[in-house]
């Protein structure tokens, strides 16, 4: 019933404008004869209730269109202005990111460019210290001192070099940082403890007791983290509990060192992120943080066969045994399985590259920069980095800046420098409480 019940009222609603036209001046609907002629279905009524239909359609179907159009105008407008927004949020994250990137670069020329200006004054130093012993000694010799000139002209020279040292670590946060890292890695808790001991002692004008505090804490906190890193890491759970751990130990010395609530929380997260870095590095590279200057000869790793090449075994190669070469003809190698204490500063280079000034490992100039603590770890971990990400000259170019913060924060050597500044902040003569 229904079905046909929909069908009749539609065809019915259809039928009203010919059959109901005010025209229809018939004796009803059933007068044929008179509808035809004159009524509501006559030729004339069709014609015009058949183009009014067709108006109103048209009418129907432009106001349809016009909200259409409206609507997408709405929609594309809204649409616009959520890209708009949403291309505005993310070139404002990217300028930050940028604009950060460009502050630590900025930042790491300035403090290379000071380094390089400290180093300079040194050297001016060490001369006139030198001079300054001739002269002494050839004073006394005229007192008729010659023992004591013997003695002195043996012993002033130290005496001027740990004062111009001094004052050079004082002056650049590079050299004191590679000051540090050499300390800890060549004397463990014991080193770090003198050396942090020596700086404050220094930056304090003589504060003896200052000095001795800073070192026994420094000392205990070495020797916390070194305990810290036997904990294991194979799993996420136990990386996190080494960071916890670790993070804790270099909290607790930083408040034991004066340091109020934000000093606290920085050693903190110095010290954990510390542990983050070192194990990031292990996996990297299957070797630990060594932060020792390089020993030996570079490897003239674009060379096969060579006394110096690498060893056989950290050569990449197929099923059949032969070895792997990259696009430039280059031999692929496993860095990880070379010696991590050979210089590993520069480009590869080959057997016979081994000029004064380069940039290849086996040029006279890279293997000096291999030989700055903390430099060559960096330069393993930065190699493989670059192997493993493909990277092309400018990439491997740039990422050396980030690689040298990585490791660098990884040795330790922030994080005892931030206790340092912690422990001598209102003391006078610091650098820290000017």
């Amino acid at each position: 019933m229904k079905r046909i019940f929909v069908p009749l009222l539609s065809t019915t609603a259809l039928l009203i404008p010919f059959i109901g036209s005010p025209a229809n001046a018939c004796g009803g609907i059933l007068d044929a004869a008179c509808n035809l002629s004159h009524g509501g279905l006559s030729p004339s009524n069709v014609v015009k209730q058949t183009v009014k239909a067709a108006d109103d359609v048209g009418k129907t179907g432009e106001k349809a269109l016009h909200d259409a159009g409206t609507t997408g105008e709405k929609a594309l407008h809204d649409a616009g202005n959520t890209g708009e927004k949403a291309l505005h949020d993310v070139g404002n994250t990217g300028e930050k990111a940028l604009h950060d990137t460009g502050k630590a670069a900025e930042q790491a020329v300035h403090d290379v460019g000071t380094a390089g200006e400290t180093i300079g004054r040194f050297v001016e130093r060490e001369l006139k210290g030198l001079g300054q012993t001739v002269s002494d000694a050839d004073k006394r010799i005229r007192e008729g001192k010659i023992v004591d000139a013997i003695w002195h002209a043996g012993t002033d020279p130290l005496k001027h070099s740990e004062e111009n040292a001094a004052k050079a670590t004082q002056e650049s946060n590079i050299l004191r940082t590679v000051g540090q890292v050499a300390a800890t890695a060549y004397g463990g808790p014991g080193g770090a403890a003198a050396y942090a001991a020596w700086y404050t002692y220094r930056a304090t004008g003589g504060d003896v007791d200052m000095a001795i505090r800073v070192g026994l804490i420094t000392g205990a906190a070495s020797a916390g983290f070194n305990a810290a890193g036997k904990l294991p890491t194979d799993t996420t759970a136990q990386i996190a509990q080494k960071v916890i751990v670790t993070g804790a130990i270099g909290g607790l010395a930083v408040a034991a060192a004066g340091g109020d609530k934000d000093a606290v929380r920085d050693g903190f997260l110095l010290s954990g992120g510390m542990v983050l870095i070192q194990t990031g590095y292990e996996k990297a590279t299957d070797h630990q943080i060594d932060g020792r200057a390089s020993k030996g000869e570079a490897y003239c790793m674009a060379t096969v066969g060579a006394e110096c090449s690498p060893p056989k075994s950290a050569y990449v190669t197929d099923k059949a045994g032969n070895i792997q070469f990259d696009k430039d003809g280059n031999p692929l190698v496993d860095v990880t399985k070379t010696d991590a204490l050979r210089p590993h500063v520069g480009t590869w280079a080959k057997e016979n590259e081994t000029p004064i000034i380069g940039v290849g490992e086996r040029s006279a100039s890279m293997t000096a920069v291999s030989r700055i603590p903390g430099m060559n770890a960096m330069a393993l971990f930065h190699d493989n980095w670059a192997v493993s990400w493909d990277m092309n000259a400018f990439t491997s170019v740039t990422s050396i800046v980030p690689a040298v913060v990585l490791t660098y924060t990884g040795t330790g050597a922030p994080y005892f420098d931030r206790l340092e500044t912690t422990a001598t902040k209102d003391e006078p003569g610091s650098k820290s409480a000017n």
